[in-house]
């Protein structure tokens, strides 16, 4: 055989034993080693990549709050409900978040994790439009809330005397206006001390309704000091939470930090919040991370205590995060969907305690009262963003934007790790006519006003992202280039030493 076809086969069948062994270690081999790297390390176990950053989390992260202001607050004197409230966003007021974990504890048998979490938020000034003691006249949510308790107690446990006296009490003698004037951002966020009109309703309540009425937890009598009412009443540097069992992911890293129970409860408010068993149980984890090999097709569930329910995001198209390749997730439209138009939701819409309207929600809120204990607790996407026309429509100063107001996730869908996100909710007030009630309550409009709205995001920092790039996502990247390098030169070295073989067998025949 002359010399010029012994080459160009040897280089034929090289290329072939290079594209075999190119296939062989890219799509057995690599992804088999990649797998055990990941497994190894998605646990939660002391020793692991993710295990001293779960405890204590490095990831700088902010919350931004907005406060609604009433502007027209001269149509609200008295009992006068006829003018649409004309509200103003005013923000951001930035804080920092930490989140530290401690009292944990490993249950092998059980392949989980128990602790309890403290969260703290400090106030970032540079970041924010103002000091968080600028003042805001807000809507008086507390008020709201404690006249629709009451409203709904039934007269064999609050007979009329002491129903008239309450409402007596809520009414005339306590002063109270639908409008709070000049409230810091700070008492509109961690608590704003009540007219001491409540410390006498909230104990008498307590007392003679124990059994019957349990107070929601924006509700406090903080360190018997007085009634105090917010969003986030008592839950700075404290465990407002409670102790979490959680996946350890040791034996199924497809559970890693799923929630197994929340204060030894398998289900959500003991199974009584909504529905159906299947809505009452606890689904997703903190939405910190998730598991590893996130598919497109998956739905991503985070339990938010903030609407005593499991939310959950789709995919929506690939991202990037400085040059790593992405999947961004967000909260769709069906999140806070009727049942009309999202029949999986019917398990939300719990029927009110009578004699309020029973009527489900409409498509964008979610109505909180079986996990607010009755209070008139409504959550949305900010601005009433993705709900019925009537909702926005019902106060004036909505402008709702995707880009601005959603929920999403951009996630290295290999590790599940999120790169960025931003969780965005907004808490509203549903207001509707208390028709045996004061004179002040008989006029109330049928409505939902938003009182403030949250986002709390992150997107990894330089040394998180140096040292996931380093130990992770570089190797990644140079293992895919190496497997298609080496795909590429068997081709074309089978292609080539082929062409070439018959070239010169064509031209010894001749």
């Amino acid at each position: 055989m002359e010399k010029r076809t012994k080459i160009s086969l040897c280089i034929a069948i090289s290329g072939v034993v290079v594209l075999i062994l190119g296939v062989i270690l890219g799509w057995v081999v690599l992804p088999f080693v990649i797998k055990i790297m990941i497994d190894k390390e998605a646990r939660l176990t002391n020793g692991t990549l993710i295990y001293d950053k779960w405890v204590d989390i490095p990831l700088p992260i902010h919350l931004h709050v907005y406060v609604w202001r009433v502007v027209n607050i001269d149509d609200y004197v008295g009992s006068n409900w006829t003018t649409k409230p004309i509200l103003e966003e005013v923000g951001p007021y930035v804080y920092s978040e930490k989140r530290v974990k401690y009292e944990i504890t490993p249950n092998v048998e059980r392949d989980t994790v128990f602790f309890r979490q403290n969260i703290t938020y400090t106030f970032v000034p540079e970041l924010s439009i103002g000091p968080e003691t600028d003042t805001v006249d807000v809507l008086n949510a507390p008020l709201l809330a404690v006249a629709t308790i009451l409203y709904t107690i039934p007269e064999k446990y609050l007979p009329l005397p002491h129903r008239s006296f309450m409402e007596l009490l809520m009414g005339p003698l306590s002063g109270e206006k639908f409008i709070r004037k000049a409230v810091s951002v700070h008492d509109i966020v961690f608590g704003v001390r009540l007219n001491f009109i409540y410390d006498i309703i909230l104990v008498l309540v307590e007392l003679i309704l124990g059994d019957y009425v349990t107070l929601p937890p924006e509700l406090q009598n903080v360190g018997g000091r007085g009634w105090q009412f917010a969003p986030f009443v008592n839950k700075n540097g404290t465990n407002s939470d409670g102790l979490w069992e959680i996946y350890s992911g040791v034996r199924d890293n497809s559970m890693v930090n799923m929630i197994r129970t929340v204060n030894n409860n398998e289900t959500i408010g003991n199974g009584k919040y909504w529905g159906t068993p299947e809505c009452n149980k606890f689904r997703g984890g903190d939405g910190i991370f998730f598991p590893p090999y996130v598919e497109k097709t998956d739905r991503l569930y985070v339990y938010a205590t903030e609407v005593c329910r499991s939310a959950w995001a789709a995919y929506q198209h690939e991202s990037e995060f400085r040059g790593i390749s992405t999947y961004r997730f967000a909260a769709t439209k069906d999140l806070f969907a009727s049942p009309d138009e999202f029949p999986e939701n019917e398990c939300y819409c719990v029927t009110p305690r009578e004699p309020l309207d029973p009527t489900c929600a409409p498509t964008g809120v979610v109505r909180l009262r079986s996990c607010k204990t009755g209070a008139p607790v409504v959550m949305s996407k900010p601005h009433f963003l993705d709900a019925d026309e009537s909702v926005i429509n019902g106060v004036t100063g909505m402008k709702p934007e995707k880009e601005k107001h959603d929920t999403f996730l951009d996630i290295e869908p290999t590790l599940g790790v999120p790169l960025k996100g931003v969780r965005r909710i907004q808490v509203n007030v549903e207001t509707q006519p208390f028709i045996s009630m004061g004179e002040i309550f008989k006029t109330l409009p049928f409505s939902y006003i938003p009182f403030i709205w949250v986002g709390e995001g992150a997107e990894l920092d330089d040394d998180l992202y140096n040292e996931l790039k380093s130990m992770y996502l570089t190797p990644l990247k140079i293992a895919n280039i190496g497997k298609w390098t080496a795909v590429g030169l068997g081709i074309a070295g089978t292609l080539g030493g082929a062409v070439a073989l018959g070239y010169f067998t064509w031209w010894l025949k001749r």
